[in-house]
């Protein structure tokens, strides 16, 4: 499948477009007979870009034709340090991105969103959009006082990989009934109401962390290998709405091993101290502090984030 890349950066890189919304009046066309994938590649804005685009005309995709949003290489996120890259900043309260029906299929790419906005509208919404399904791999939801996303006007497929979601002002996101959509390798800290709301999707290799009310709300999917850490506001107990007792793996903190919580109805054995790998945050890369939670989980006041446990 052809792919037709365009930039997007400040008017002194000479980029293709210098805004968002030029991007898509220029790019926005019928993919599926041109046979091609519309890629915007983002440039570092300084103080982020405070801009929207609804895709609500002039788009026609399909499974194979769609949308991709990307931080150009050297501007992807930075897990270990915010704002180093590419970001979008919303001090208006409109949704960044909300696909129409139009825009069946789109995917995110190692962008950060750090929203000042005082609504609690979503960072990525839609419209009717997204039936194919919503990708987002790599990206940051920094901040904001509602939802990071929240698809389920129709509940399509939703697929997340290695992202984090720091300080939402509501749940972190809001799961679709879909059954097909897999979450993997998330971390949720300090969210404002929920940390995860698990419907449809497969979550694995997955970390919540002091949430206000509880870390995972746990309505539907199927789950493994997935971790519950201390509530801000009880900071001895994890919290699990609704937990359903099949076998799936919550963990709650304490010693060696991880369970999921006093009364669970399943173990996992660490074999010794735990060990958050595989994360939406690499070891390697660094770590952002948060409060003390237990000595089983954080060294030094740091933790490699993502989930799951090895």
């Amino acid at each position: 499948m052809a792919e037709s890349p365009k930039t997007i950066g400040p008017s002194g890189g000479s980029p293709d477009y210098t805004t968002f919304p030029g991007w898509e009046s220029g790019e926005a066309r019928n993919l599926t007979t041109l046979g091609e994938i519309a890629v915007a590649q983002f440039r570092t804005f300084s103080g982020g870009l405070d801009e929207q685009s609804p895709f609500t005309s002039g788009w026609t995709t399909d499974a194979g034709d769609y949308i991709r949003l990307e931080a150009a290489v050297g501007h992807e996120a930075d897990f270990s340090a915010l704002k180093s890259g590419f970001y979008f900043t919303a001090t208006t309260n409109t949704n960044v991105i909300r696909p129409d029906t139009a825009v069946k299929k789109m995917v995110i790419e190692n962008i950060e969103f750090d929203m000042v906005a005082t609504s609690s509208i979503p960072i990525v919404d839609n419209n009717g959009g997204l039936s194919l399904g919503l990708t987002v791999t790599g990206c940051i939801f920094d901040s904001g006082t509602g939802k990071a996303i929240d698809i389920t006007t129709n509940n399509p497929p939703m697929s997340l990989d290695r992202c984090l979601f720091l300080d939402q002002g509501s749940d972190s996101f809001i799961d679709t009934t879909d059954t097909t959509g897999t979450v993997n390798k998330c971390t949720s800290i300090r969210a404002g109401n929920r940390g995860f709301v698990t419907t449809g999707s497969d979550f694995t290799n997955c970390v919540a962390l002091n949430a206000t009310n509880a870390e995972w709300s746990d309505q539907g999917g199927t789950h493994s290998n997935n971790a519950a850490g201390p509530d801000s506001t009880a900071p001895g107990t994890s919290s699990i709405q609704a937990l359903n007792t099949d076998g799936r793996d919550f963990a709650d903190y304490g010693g060696d091993d991880y369970r999921t919580a006093n009364d669970s109805p399943k173990g996992l054995d660490t074999g010794g101290s735990v060990d958050f790998i595989g994360c939406a945050l690499e070891p390697s890369a660094g770590g952002v502090t948060v409060p003390a939670v237990d000595e089983g989980m954080l060294t030094g006041g740091m933790m490699p984030l993502g989930g799951g446990l090895a």
